[in-house]
Order: C-alpha cells, then structure tokens, then sequence
C-alpha cells in the first residue's frame, strides 16, 4: 500500500463537534485505523492481484482549516469559502495498495485551479480523476454545536458562509456562557435548524445579520435576549420559533416564506408584530400570549396571502389590533380572549378550511371578514358586547358545521348575514338583546340547517321558518324577552322536536295538523293552530304570571307524554284521546286535571297528591302499569275515579310514598269498578283505605302472588277478596 502523507491536519466529520483541539484525536484515530489496514495486508500478500487504481481520500490543509475532498465517479470536489485563498494548502492522498499518482500531489502549490490526475495499478490499469473547487460552502454532512464563546470563535476560523447541518448555540444550561455571534457574521445559510440555547446571552443576533436562508429558527426562553432582528432572512424552510419573555423586538423586514410554521409564545415583553414581506406560510401561525400582563397592541402581517394551516391568536392582554389584508384562505382561524382588541380585519379571506371562532373580545366594534364565503367547519362568535352590525360577514354563503352566535347585545340588525344559504349543523342565535328585526328577515335567505335551530334572548314577533323546509330541530327560548306573539311551522318540516321555553307571553303556535316529531313546552304560554298528531308532548308548567286555567288542543300522541305541572286551577287536555307508549303526570299543586276524551294509554305513572280527585272518565285501556303515588310530604290525594278502566297490562300500584308519608284521605277503590282485567295488584300506605270492593272484578285474574297489600287500615288477603271480604 501506498501512503502519501504530508503532516496531519483537521478533518471535520459528521458526529463530532468542531473545536480547536480536536486535531490530536481524529489523526490519532485514522492512524489506528491504517495501521490496521496494512497489518490485514500484510497477511493477504498471497492474495494480492494489484488491480485496483483509486483514490479513497483527499484532503487540503490550509493554515489550521482542513478540506475534506467528495470523491464520486472519478470527481473530486473540494468546497471552501468563497474569499480563501487555497495557493500553498497541503494535500493528503490515499491510494489503493501499490497504486501510484500523476502528477504527484506534493508538486502542486495552486489548489485554486482545476486539475487531473492519472493513478496507476500496480498491474499498469489506470484511472483519471478530475479535480475541481467549489465555492461558497463548507460542505458538511453533520451538525455544529457551539458550547462556548472559544467554540464560536474556533467556527469563525472556517469562514464559512453555510452549514449544511443544523448550528446549535449554546447549552440549554449550565456556565459557559456565548456573547457574541459577531464572528459568524460571513454565514448565509443553515440547512437545517438553529437553535439558541439560554446559556446565550447576548442582547440580539447582530452576528447573524447575513443570514438569508434557514431550515428552522428555535429560539428558547433566553433571558438577555431583546432584539431579534435577521435583516437579509429571506426563507424559513420549517418552522420559526420563538419563546422568550424578555424579547422587545423582532425585525425580519426581508422575509418572503415560512415552509412550515410560526410560533411566537409569551413574549410579554414585544409590543409590535409585523412581518412586512411575508406571503406565505404552509402549515400554522400561533401566536401564544398568557394570563400575565404582556406590552403587544398590534399584529400584522399585510402581505400575507396563502395559509394552509391554522391561525391561533389568543391571551394577549394589550393587543387592539390584527390585520391580515392580503389573507385569503386559512384553516382554522380562532381569535379569543382580548379584553383590550378593538379590530379583526381579514377582507380577502374567502375560505376556511375548518373552524372559525371569535369569542370573549369584550372591545370588538370592528370586524372585517366582508370577503369571507364558506366556513368548511364551525363558526362560532360569542362575547362581543361592542359589535354594532354583522356587516363584516356579508358574502358569507355556507358554514358547513355549527353556527353559534351569542352574546352580542350591541347588534341591532343582522343584515350582514343575508346572504347565508345553509349551515351543515346547528344554529344557534342568542343574547341579541336590542335587535330591530321584528320577523327575522334578515335570514330570509337560510334554506338549509341539518341540525337545531336555536333562538334565544332575541327579540322578535314572528318567526315562519326563514327560507327553511326541512330541520331537525326547533327550540325558541324567550327568557326576559316579552315580544314572540307568534311562530308559523306550516311550511317546516320537523325531523325531532319543537321546544317553546320561558316565553312569558300568550305565544301562537302554528303547524300541521300531524308531525312526527316531539313538542315541548317549559314555561311557555302557548295557544296551537293545528298539531293535533305529535309523537311525543311535554309540558312543564307552572302558574306564574300565567292564565289560571291552561288549555292543550294535542289529540294524539304517538309515544309519550310528559305533564309537569303546578299551580292553574285546571289543565286541560280536552282532545286528547290516545297515549302510544307511556304517560308521565307529575302536579305539584292542588288543582284540576281535565282529560275527558283520554281512551288508551300506555304505561301510566301519576303523582298528584293534593288533587282533590283524579278522575279519568273515558279511560278504558292501560298497555303496562299504572303506578299512582296517592301520598308524599305535600299531602294526600282525595280519590280516584277510572269508571271505564277495564283492563291494565301490567301492575296496578297505588301507594303512599313511605310509612311516613301515608295517604290519609282515600277510603275506598270505587273508582276503579270496572277493572276486570291485571296482571298484579301492590297497595301500600293508604292508611285511610278499608273497602277494596272496587277490585272485586280484578281479583279473578291475578294469581295469589301477584297480591300485595301492606300498611293501608285493610289489608285484606288473597282469600279474604276471593270470598268478597272487601271491607274491614
């Protein structure tokens, strides 16, 4: 083998750091590794065949920097940086064993130039190779970490105008401290990412001001760092990051692209965000303040045009402005908690890839999103009691998930949403406390909701269904709003329910006769205009400020039916014939319950213990228990009175709530002397009761198991009812 080998210089590899003293160990190190080479050789000598002409390393030494030649197809390259001068540099060859070279290495002083060189085998086959120089970077396949001001200094020493790595600037911790990046000031590019450690301590990044192109910024909470200013950055290939609560600055006046993201987190100190010359950033902006007090007022971006990530922008407790004017499309756009922001103004924006939401800018009087026309997710703004109009919404056509606005009691007009065709969920409108629109035309235009549509705290007359045939749901909620006279379903379509909730005045309610759908009534005084077929009614009522006597026209219900009530004189359901499934009656005052055309029902539960009477004239049919609580800690039930009551197709329970709580006033089953037909009697508590011979029909169809009777004044037992001892 042959070796020509001038005196050792610097080689820089991949995995390690560059230092000054770092000579002594890689020499150390490819001496071992020859010396092994040529003890394998020696012991292969019989196997030698002298063919192979190559050379298997290059290197320039000039001065203390060494130059480690790419050797690929017969090519040698040489990279350096552009102002050194390579005249006088040393070189170092390998060659295959007992090859030779011309011209000899060792002869050539000017490695500025281009040259050949011819390398012989040992068996006379020859090789050429070209060699060439490039210039303006340092080729490098690994990264660089700087440790210590000593390690800046030693890098500087290269000149180098790129890294083809990552640079990494100081310890995360620890007390060696880096001063001043002054010496790097000739460096253009980084491939991959800087990162800025704490143990950094300098005021600003003055040495970097050449820099045009990096693959990431990384900026950690460094605690003397003020200024952030990279005059010639053109280019981020990944993502900018900063975080640091003592940065006052940040000036990137040239930067055009951020291949990745941008994240600027609790950097209270920063009164200003502007990016100039930015136009497009691929993935996400976030922009993260915090619940301590921060100095930013403003953020723009007036250049910036095409996002395809998110754009967050959240707890800053200054910050009064945000412009984006040139922004047309966006992922995720959400704006929330600024008790000082007074402008969001995107004009250009025309599409939202997901979600939008604006909410808790108690400050908000202006918002301009006039270009914007479809939200691909959800839109939701809440909490801007300053916002005057929706007019900053104008062009908008679709929100394809959920909209929900509320709590904007400076609105007085929703003209800005006229343009609106559908939304793909809910719709929630709410807290509209001072609106001028008394027939909702301003929504004229929806034709489409697949979810709810809630109205809530907004004052209007009357609602027909805006452009609507067809929703899921219906709920109107009147809270302290006293306007609604009247609300026309005929043209709708209801999939679910119809919700009427705390409307205190006498509300009509128009419909179809026959809907398949739910209806629901909480606290409202409503009057129906058809509706005489639902499949399932609630009515949760109570006496305040309303009629004394309440009047439900419903004649059918195809499932359940749910009455809680207290407090009128009467209810009255004097239409209603049929209950499909099961019957929930719960009053809670001493008055009448009017059902005088009820025939079927199914599963009946009653608790009504301080009516006088229970009294269900036409009732024939009960299809699943009867379960009548007689007794509780408001009082007794007087009697029952099921005339036409034949058959129950299940239990007949009628009890006192505890041995406490015992019905002290019902003293016979009279009521029930038609009843022919159960599967099984329980009676309790009723400590008043001792005539059973209302039951005297039932008995026969029960089994002696299926008898249970305790704590009432009678308890008679299975054989004392089969031989008529009804009465104690």
């Amino acid at each position: 083998m042959q070796i020509l080998q001038p005196d050792a210089g610097q080689i820089i590899n991949r995995d390690q750091m560059i230092k000054p003293n770092m000579n002594t160990r890689i020499n150390t190190f490819l001496y071992m590794m020859l010396a092994i080479v040529l003890l394998g050789s020696c012991k292969k000598d019989s196997l030698f065949k002298g063919t192979d002409n190559n050379i298997t390393a290059f290197e320039l030494n000039q001065g203390d920097v060494v130059l480690k030649g790419a050797i690929s197809q017969n090519n040698i390259v040489i990279t350096a940086p552009e102002n050194m001068v390579l005249t006088g540099a040393t070189p170092k060859v390998l060659l295959s064993e007992k090859a030779s070279i011309q011209p000899d290495p060792a002869s050539i002083s000017n490695w500025d130039e281009a040259h050949e060189f011819v390398v012989t085998a040992h068996n006379g086959s020859q090789t050429t190779y070209s060699y060439k120089v490039e210039r303006n970077i340092i080729s490098r396949e690994g990264d660089v970490v700087l440790l210590s001001q000593a390690d800046v200094d030693a890098l500087a020493a290269l000149k180098l105008t790129a890294i083809n790595g990552s640079l990494t600037i100081g310890k995360a911790s620890g007390e060696d401290k880096i001063t001043s990046l002054d010496a790097l000031s000739g460096l253009k590019s980084i491939a991959y990412d800087l990162n800025i450690n704490p143990t950094y301590t300098a005021k600003d990044l003055s040495g970097l001001k050449n820099l045009e192109q990096v693959g990431a910024i990384q900026i950690g909470a460094l605690e003397k760092l003020e200024t952030l200013e990279l005059p010639k950055l053109k280019t981020v290939m990944l993502n900018l990051v900063v975080n640091g609560a003592g940065v006052k600055t940040i000036k990137l006046p040239e930067l055009l692209k951020i291949d990745k993201g941008l994240q600027l987190i609790s950097l209270l100190s920063l009164t200003e965000i502007n990016f100039p010359k930015l136009k497009s950033i691929v993935q996400n902006i976030s922009i993260q303040g915090s619940y301590a007090p921060s100095l930013l007022k403003s953020i723009a971006f007036p250049e910036l045009e095409n996002m395809e990530g998110d754009l967050i922008i959240s707890q800053w407790t200054q910050l009064a402005s945000i412009q984006f004017p040139k922004l047309k499309k966006v992922n995720e756009l959400s704006v929330i908690g600024f008790a000082e922001l007074k402008a969001f103004e995107a004009p250009q924006l025309k599409n939202i890839l997901a979600n939008l939401e604006i909410s808790h800018n108690e400050k908000m009087s202006t918002l301009d999103l006039s270009g914007l026309q479809t939200v691909a997710g959800g839109f939701r703004l809440q909490n801007l009691p300053e916002l005057k109009n929706l007019d900053g919404l104008k062009s908008l056509t679709s929100v394809q998930g959920d909209l929900f606005f509320y709590t904007m009691p400076g609105i007085k007009n929703m003209n800005g949403l006229k343009s609106l065709v559908s939304v793909g969920g809910n719709v929630m409108l709410s807290g509209f406390n001072v609106l001028e629109d008394p027939n909702l035309e301003a929504l004229a235009n929806l034709k489409k909701i697949t979810g709810t549509l809630t109205i809530s705290e907004t004052p209007f007359k009357k609602f027909t269904g805006f452009g609507l045939t067809e929703i899921s749901s219906l709920s109107i909620f009147g809270y302290n709003v006293s306007t609604i006279e009247e609300i026309d379903v005929t043209k709708l379509n209801i999939l679910t329910n119809i919700t009427l909730s705390n409307i205190s005045t006498n509300v009509k309610l128009k419909g179809k006769d026959s809907y398949d759908c739910g209806l629901t009534f909480d606290q409202a005084n409503v009057t129906l205009e058809g509706f005489k077929e639902v499949k399932d009614f609630t009515y949760n009522m109570s006496s305040a400020d309303l009629k004394p006597v309440q009047t439900i026209t419903v004649a059918k219900v195809k499932n359940n039916l749910t009455l809680g009530i207290y407090g009128f004189s009467k209810l009255s359901l004097p239409n209603l014939e049929e209950i499909g499934k099961a019957s929930r009656i719960t009053v809670s005052s001493k008055m009448e319950l009017d059902l005088p055309a009820l025939k079927k029902s199914g599963s009946l539960e009653i608790a009504a213990t301080q009516m006088d009477v229970l009294n269900f004239p036409a009732l024939q049919t009960i299809d699943g228990d009867c379960s009548i609580n007689t007794a509780n800690y408001q009082g007794s039930m007087g009697d029952l009175k099921l005339p036409a009551l034949t058959s129950i197709n299940g239990t007949l329970k009628l009890f006192g709530y505890s041995s406490y709580y015992t019905n002290t006033k019902m003293a016979n089953l009279n009521g029930l002397s038609a009843l022919s037909s159960v599967k099984r009697i329980e009676i309790s508590y009723n400590v008043a009761l001792n005539d059973f011979t209302g039951l005297k029909k039932a008995i026969a169809s029960i089994a002696a198991s299926n008898w249970v009777v305790s704590g009432n004044k009678y308890n008679p037992s299975y054989d004392d009812m089969v031989n008529a001892k009804y009465v104690k």
